[in-house]
């Protein structure tokens, strides 16, 4: 019986490491310090579920930011996360640079790049679990930080698709509001 009992108790265990690591949110990186990125930053690429990538050279006459559905692995398509759970996260494109990141504007809810801290902007976003991750990807939904249950969430919309909020509680059950964070290593990647 004790034979029994201990196997159940380590497969439970097991259990829940796998788990935990398959729900495992982006890695937060160090923030950016003199206009200069941290060492140790980790790099991600983000798709949406519906199939439309986040890009930091793919913007509109008015700065807003836009998604297309193809995207090259360049520095315009790699992004890191800072931040914490406590004081949400900012999202930063490495083409871009540090001293700017990609900020919510409150009048028109479109995503722009601006320096974190200015008037009128958000800069700060939660990771929120989103209900499309499958077997083989972890997808997430992102909300203004301190945003409520159904509001706030990223959303591609319009044509051609703009980041902008999007206010239902259906945004953890939508391809559009779930992000794909796939880690790229610099290293192995010759990027401009």
């Amino acid at each position: 019986m004790k034979k029994l009992n201990f196997l159940k108790s380590t497969l439970c265990l097991l259990m829940a490491l796998v788990c935990n690591v398959a729900w495992a949110q982006p890695t937060a990186s160090p923030a950016p310090k003199d206009g200069q990125w941290a060492e140790g930053t980790t790099w991600y690429q983000v798709q949406t579920k519906s199939g439309f990538y986040l890009r930091g050279d793919n913007l509109d006459a008015n700065g807003n930011v836009q998604l297309p559905s193809t995207s090259t692995l360049d520095n315009a398509a790699l992004w890191c996360v800072v931040g914490d759970a406590a004081n949400g996260y900012t999202f930063y494109n490495k083409a871009v640079g540090a001293a700017k990141a990609m900020c919510m504007n409150n009048s028109t809810t479109r995503a722009q790049f601006i320096a974190p801290g200015t008037d009128g902007y958000t800069a700060t976003f939660d990771f929120v679990a989103s209900q499309k991750t499958d077997a083989s990807n972890t997808y997430w939904c992102v909300r203004k930080h301190t945003g409520s249950d159904n509001t706030f969430y990223w959303n591609p919309q319009g044509t051609p698709k703009q980041l902008t909020y999007w206010n239902d509680a259906r945004a953890t059950n939508d391809n559009g509001s779930a992000f794909l964070f796939t880690e790229v290593h610099l290293n192995a990647l010759t990027v401009t």
